[in-house]
């Protein structure tokens, strides 16, 4: 239940009223105790009354008591004199909890009231000249309203229930008895209305109140009151003063004055116990404290205040200051001045609450947010072991902002200046400003805690930062200039403004995500250590870690990232040049993305291998690459500036565009060396290694010495592969593929030492040796050594050609050549013997000591036979000499013909 409440205003000025008699009396109330008044006799009841509205009967005195039964919904009374002794019992008999009574007293005495009052409905005791309630009073009605305040008859009967003292000055309502209200409210109006009693209205309203007029409305749970006019007289320290019990469970507590400025220091003072929360499982209460007019303060004192989860309300126009214990689900209003709330309070919210001065509560349960905090001075929120969370968007703070507690959560409006905070340990914080976040001077750390920092403007540090998630925004720029340390993930965030690091370290162990937009990033610190992935977004970038360095999803422009150990370059686009330093660490990328670097690259491993073979990967300029094992894989072009391959270092260029090599050497010594262009490749300079692969898929060019320690492949699609200068050597097997392409390896120097296998159009291949032939499926084929030639076997589909200075030639496995056959042995053997042969054209052979089988027919065009050289020839078919004369001198001649003559 809530009562209205309505906000202070400023007081009107208005000139101080003296009243000989009021002032006398008012101040016998104030100065003297109880005790020093002169008490009424014990069995003293009311006198002089009658009946000035409405109907009913005043019952004459019944021994010690006296009866008004009322018959109208409104009655008036006035009386001459209205007091209650100890032993003394006034009865109102009512139609119904909502009838009014209204008792005006007319003499020029203070009411006092010992006894009992019983009443089924509301009854209005108003005496210009005060009214003490004294402490063995007993008053059980529905509803009460005691005033100095003045009314007459016709306003009351009419329903208007204005309050008002006139001309005369107000004097006090003092309760130090038990006023029970059980069916609306208990209302205490006057030139100062204060309780050392027990004030109970369950469910309903208590109001004390300090005013020179008033209005009354009548409403769920009783009468709420509105000051019309401030006090212009003080009667005491304070115009309400509560030291002892206000009980409304589930209701509504208002304690509330107006006075023209300086006649009070403060307005309201509680250091007794006022209590609106629900006594069982029912809704809370509510308290309202509404003052202006005060000196320093309009509210004070050391009481207690339970609205249970109900609210505590405060309207001033002046400063509070607190030291009892607040208990609300919900803190809010209007504070003029400064506010000191520092007793152990168990306040778990904050409304709306605009705070003219300095703020400082003290707390000792978790406090968060339903409205908005403004504060136009310092600010200080002292959590004992509970959380603070103020995370409102429209909160303001004028100044500095000083915290304490076990989580600590602060948005702003605007700027947010941070004097102290004192965390308790591992415990979380956030800090968010739209404006300006000025960080302290010390360290913060939240220790297995989240620490998140997001400032609207630039973000400085000025101390160490720690925390396990560590997120920090400044829309204007980030500047770290002090230890940032992460013990889980990292989140950097600039608004296209730069982030940058002048000194100290960034340490993290998870991930971290760097996002300056369009900004530049500068996190260069020699003694950073990023242990996790890093997402880097923005301008020119430039990262380095003491260790290992893994970034993950890139989007910058130039790209600088240094590390002391491995490096990978993760995946994204790097809109300019790239430059990776690893210092003797791999230099890799993630595995199932690729890289796009629009600008040159540069890749310096030392010792470290380079591993960058993602088949998508774009490099827009040269790549320049120092390292012991370098792949690189292009989606596209890839166009080699320097190479710097550490001794025996494997080298992989894969490109799906065309790959320019080096104009340089590359010599992989034991290692291997492998060149894939989608387009045509040209050497540049020597190539040399031990398994050495280049294929073009557009055709290749040999122009350079190529050396191959161990295997040699050679591979175009359907292109021609071509020598145009420089010799090819090779240790082991040579696997030459060019599709239907020409092949032209015909170079007199070159080395073929192992088995060659030829694929592709009309081929030419010299040896400056032996030449050992494999699986053959060529157009023509001419085939030159120094030596023992080798044929191999497969298919010749033009002519062939071979010669062996003088070395035998021989083949492997069967031939099949549709052309015509020149065989040159010079001095050497020739011994073409496998049973699936098949020339399919004529045959000239050259040799000493000549065998040739044909499965099918055989054609001998000419024979040249040295000395003593043994001749055979055998066809499957018919067998076809040529028309001169053959001799063998000493050797044998065997001639046969399977299928003819």
């Amino acid at each position: 239940m809530h009562a209205t409440i309505h906000t202070a205003t400023s007081p009107r000025t208005l000139p101080l009223r003296h009243c000989p008699l009021a002032v006398a009396l008012a101040a016998a109330l104030m100065a003297m105790p109880v005790s020093g008044l002169a008490q009424v006799a014990a069995n003293q009841l009311p006198t002089g009354g009658s009946i000035a509205g409405g109907t009913g009967t005043i019952n004459a005195v019944n021994g010690s008591s006296r009866t008004v039964d009322q018959t109208s919904s409104r009655m008036a009374l006035t009386w001459s004199a209205f007091d209650i002794g100890s032993s003394a019992t006034m009865i109102f008999n009512q139609p119904s909890a909502s009838s009014v009574v209204l008792n005006l007293v007319q003499s020029g005495n203070p009411t006092q009231i010992y006894g009992n009052i019983n009443a089924n409905g509301q009854v209005f005791l108003l005496n210009s000249n005060g009214v003490l309630i004294g402490n063995t009073a007993n008053i059980n009605v529905g509803g009460l309203v005691v005033s100095t305040l003045g009314t007459t008859v016709s306003k009351f009967m009419s329903g208007d229930y204005s309050l008002d003292a006139g001309g005369t000055t107000v004097a006090q309502v003092i309760n130090s008895g038990t006023i029970n209200a059980a069916a609306g409210s208990a209302v205490l109006i006057g030139g100062r209305a204060s309780n050392s009693g027990t004030i109970t209205a369950t469910a309903g309203n208590i109001t004390l109140a300090g005013a020179d007029a008033a209005t009354l409305t009548f409403e769920s749970g009783g009468f709420g009151v509105l000051i019309d006019k401030p006090l212009q007289l003080s009667l005491a320290t304070e115009a309400v003063d509560n030291s002892g019990t206000l009980s409304a469970p589930g209701g509504a507590i208002q304690l509330q004055a107006r006075a023209a400025q300086g006649i009070f220091d403060r307005l309201i003072n509680n250091s007794g116990t006022i209590r609106a929360a629900s006594l069982s499982n029912g809704p809370d209460g509510s308290v309202s404290l509404i003052a202006s007019g005060g000196g320093s303060f309009d509210v004070a004192g050391g009481g207690s205040i339970d609205a249970g989860t109900g609210a505590i309300t405060l309207s001033t126009g002046r400063g509070v200051q607190q030291t009892g214990i607040y208990t609300a689900g919900s803190l809010g209003g209007f504070i003029g001045g400064s506010a000191t709330f520092s007793g152990a309070n168990k306040i778990s919210g904050l409304g709306n609450l605009d705070v003219g001065g300095n703020l400082s509560l003290t707390n000792t349960v978790a406090l968060s947010q339903s409205g908005a905090l403004a504060v136009t001075g310092t600010s200080q929120f002292l959590q004992s072991g509970s959380a603070l969370s103020l995370t409102n968007g429209g909160n303001t703070f004028g100044g500095l902002f000083s915290a304490s507690g076990n989580g600590i959560a602060v948005s702003a409006a605007g700027n947010l200046s941070i004097g102290t905070l004192n965390l308790d340990s591992n415990s979380a914080l956030s800090l968010s400003a739209t404006g300006a976040l000025t960080l302290p001077t010390t360290a913060i750390n939240t220790g297995s805690a989240n620490l998140t920092l997001s400032s609207g403007g630039s973000l400085s540090t000025r101390a160490t930062l720690a925390g396990t998630n560590v997120d920090l925004t400044g829309r204007g720029g980030i500047a770290l200039a002090h230890d940032v340390t992460a013990s889980g993930t990292l989140k950097l965030t600039a608004t296209n403004n730069a982030i940058t690091q002048t000194a100290g370290s960034v340490a993290t162990t998870g991930t971290s995500t760097i996002n300056a937009g369009t900004g530049a990033i500068t996190l260069d610190g020699a003694g950073n250590d990023f242990q996790g992935v890093v997402a880097l977004t923005g301008g020119n970038t430039r990262i380095s870690d003491s260790g290992a360095l893994t970034l993950g999803a890139v989007n910058v422009n130039d790209l600088t990232a240094i590390s002391n150990g491995a490096l990978n370059l993760g995946s994204g686009r790097v809109g300019g040049a790239l430059l990776a330093t690893s210092n003797n660490g791999a230099i890799t990328q993630s595995a199932g993305n690729f890289l796009t670097i629009v600008g040159t690259s540069n890749l310096t491993a030392g010792t470290g291998a380079i591993t960058l073979n993602n088949s998508g990967n774009a490099f827009g300029d040269l790549v320049s690459a120092t390292g012991r094992g370098i792949s690189l894989n292009a989606a596209g072009n890839l166009a080699i500036g320097t190479l710097n391959l550490g001794n025996n270092s494997a080298l992989s260029l894969r490109a799906s565009g065309a790959l320019t090599l080096p104009a340089t050497a590359i010599n992989t010594g034991s290692a291997n060396l492998t060149l894939s262009s989608g387009g045509s490749l040209t050497t540049r300079a020597a190539l040399a290694g031990t398994n050495v692969d280049l294929t073009g898929t557009a055709g290749m060019t040999l122009g350079h010495d190529v050396t191959a320690s161990g295997t040699l492949a050679l591979t175009t699609t359907n292109s021609a592969i071509t020598q145009a200068a420089g010799s090819v050597t090779a240790t082991g097997t040579s696997t030459v593929n060019a599709g239907t392409g020409a092949i032209e390896l015909d170079e007199a120097t070159n080395d073929f030492q192992g088995v060659v296998t030829l694929t592709g159009g009309d081929t030419r291949i010299a040896d400056t040796g032996a030449l050992t032939l494999g699986t053959l499926n060529t157009g023509s084929l001419t085939a030159t050594g120094n030596g023992a030639l080798n044929l191999g076997s497969g298919s010749v589909r033009g002519t062939l050609n071979a010669t062996s200075g003088n070395g035998a030639i021989s083949q492997s496995a069967g031939l099949i050549v549709d052309g015509s056959a020149t065989l040159n042995a010079g001095n050497g053997a020739i011994a073409l013997t496998d049973g699936s042969n098949d020339f399919r054209s004529s045959v000239s052979l050259t040799g000493t000591g000549i065998s040739v089988v044909d499965r099918d027919d055989l054609s001998v065009a000419s024979i040249s036979n040295g000395t003593n050289g043994a001749i055979a020839l055998t066809a499957g078919g018919a067998l076809t000499l040529p028309t001169q004369n053959l001799s063998t001198g000493t050797g044998a001649l065997s001639l046969i013909a399977n299928g003819g003559a």
